[in-house]
């Protein structure tokens, strides 16, 4: 699942008084409000597994804590996973479909509770809950950023896993760059070594990095890669001892900040801004949304242009059938609505329809799909959190399962079940609030 480390401190603050339950009450398929924490730091990672099992990866004062929802039950109290002695950033979380839960973390080496700059060495750490039990934590890797490692995980039905991030490439002994780095987990297993996406040239650097994984184990990973910026893909050939294949440009010069699902007959799809990053860098890019397809075979699509005009937020979801939603939200008028746009299975993106009245902000919310093919999409907007949903064949319908006061909701949904997760302000750190749809 894609991490989201937010900044957006002062609209923490701005909403501090507000309620911390629902105004208006949700559907009657969706539980009360569950506080997971009341004291968690911005950053907070959702996923869900074929099975049901769900789980909320955050950071607080003592490290990295995950709270676990097995299915029909309710969510376990927060355990902290990393030691806790060192400073920790960036988690990431994913869970098979064994109900094994897997998480990663930037590690600092400078110890929790000291003040001081951030020092190293700044490595990525991982621990696995297997049954009801959790591994220690281990080190997979290295990075040379503590807060934009941009780690990502993912994991399938059968158990494999996999974790992305920017890493550093040892050249010689004196010289490192940035580069795309990854760890595999064979079902029941533990991660292997760090490997590396080579290049043919020396890269300047390396964002963004997301990473999908189909049925079999094949993973695919995009990232924006400087000088460019371009967005790249490649693929990791499967199993255990599987590698890296060669890098290839997945949109034109320039394009940043790719998204990525893959889907039930293991293409991969991404989409991304046709733009460089603005010099805010907070992902606000100015430029169309395009998308392309790699199919199991290794055969990349051409590219489709989905909007022209400037478009912000933008999240793909895909589901058991091979439907595609890639959901996305205009940056300025008059495109400020919502937009819908779908794939079938094995086909291309139609024009996307407009739902003018939800206008979500910067890169809140996301997709997901229930078994059956219904989808849901969660956005926050001024200060409040929503959901609606689409049964197959239908429109979304106008009126929000969800409506509650929060801020940046994440979604992830199997089977029958879904999973909201979202903020409340509480003082300069975050209460952390999770409902289940049954």
């Amino acid at each position: 699942m894609t991490n989201f480390v937010r900044r957006a401190v002062g609209l923490l603050v701005a909403t501090a008084a507000l309620a911390a339950m629902p105004a208006s009450a949700p559907a009657a398929t969706w539980t009360a409000p569950a506080t997971i924490s009341s004291n968690a730091l911005v950053g907070f990672d959702l996923a869900m597994g074929a099975d049901g099992t769900a789980a909320l990866a955050f950071v607080d004062d003592t490290g990295v804590r995950v709270a676990v929802r097995r299915p029909g039950s309710s969510w376990s109290a927060a355990q902290r996973v990393s030691d806790g002695r060192y400073g920790v950033s960036g988690v990431a979380v994913a869970v098979d479909g064994r109900g094994d839960v897997v998480t990663g973390w930037v590690q600092n080496g400078r110890a929790r509770g000291q003040s001081g700059p951030i020092i190293g060495p700044l490595t990525i750490r991982s621990a696995i809950r297997h049954g009801a039990a959790w591994g220690a934590p281990r080190q997979v890797g290295t990075t040379g950023h503590f807060l934009d490692a941009s780690l990502d995980a993912a994991a399938n039905a059968r158990g494999d896993a996999i974790l992305s991030w920017t890493g550093v490439q040892r050249l010689s002994a004196n010289r490192h760059v940035e580069a795309l780095q990854s760890s595999f987990r064979a079902a029941g297993g533990h991660f292997g070594g760090t490997q590396t996406v080579r290049e043919a040239e020396v890269p300047r650097g390396v964002s963004g990095p997301v990473v999908a994984l189909d049925a079999l184990g094949t993973a695919t990973v995009a990232w924006t890669h400087e000088p460019g910026p371009v967005v790249r893909i490649s693929a990791r050939t499967r199993g255990p001892h599987g590698s890296w294949l060669a890098p290839r440009d997945a949109g034109a010069t320039p394009s940043s900040n790719p998204q990525i699902v893959v889907t039930s007959e293991r293409t991969s799809i991404v989409s991304w801004h046709a733009a460089g990053s603005d010099s805010e860098g907070d992902g606000l890019q100015s430029g169309a949304l395009e998308v392309r397809q790699r199919t199991s075979d290794g055969r990349l699509g051409t590219t489709q242009r989905i909007s022209e005009s400037r478009t912000r937020t933008y999240r793909l979801a895909a589901a058991p059938s091979g439907e595609t939603l890639l959901a996305y939200a205009g940056a300025e008028a008059p495109d400020l609505g919502l937009r819908i746009a779908t794939r079938p299975p094995g086909g291309q993106f139609a024009p996307p329809t407009p739902i003018d009245a939800i206008r979500p902000d910067g890169f809140n919310g996301g997709a997901a799909y229930l078994g059956d093919g219904t989808a849901l999409f969660a956005w926050g907007s001024d200060g409040r959190v929503g959901v609606i949903s689409r049964a197959p064949g239908t429109g979304f319908g106008g009126t929000p399962e969800i409506d509650t006061p929060g801020l940046y909701p994440l979604i992830a949904a199997s089977g029958t079940r879904g999973v909201v997760a979202y903020a409340m302000a509480a003082g300069s750190r975050v209460r952390l609030l999770a409902l289940a749809r049954r």
